[in-house]
């Protein structure tokens, strides 16, 4: 999962606001490890901005990289099959197909 709890975010059920008061309590009180969260998370979230994938798709030899305009997808066109897309892009894609053409 992106969030880790206690690394990189705090994590709760969103229907329970109690919980949430708690935490937020929390990060008052433990202001020097909240704010350490809060950095884990802001390296966490710089591996999926489009730069970084992008970055990662031409270093495994994309021709092309692209994203949707919703950024819900990204494509990345080569011009030979690339082994191990699984590691490289561990936990970044939800789904990957290769196109035959």
């Amino acid at each position: 999962y992106m969030i880790r709890n206690g690394v990189n975010g705090l994590l709760f059920d969103s229907n329970d606001s109690n919980k949430l008061a708690e935490l937020m309590l929390w990060s008052v009180e433990n202001q020097t490890i909240a704010k350490a969260i809060i950095q884990q998370g802001h390296i966490e979230v710089k591996k999926y901005r489009w730069e970084s994938i992008k970055d990662k798709l031409y270093d495994l030899g994309a021709v092309y990289a692209a994203m949707s305009g919703s950024g819900s997808s990204v494509f990345g066109i080569f011009k030979e099959p690339v082994e191990y897309v699984d590691e490289k892009f561990a936990g970044l894609f939800c789904r990957q197909r290769e196109l035959l053409i």
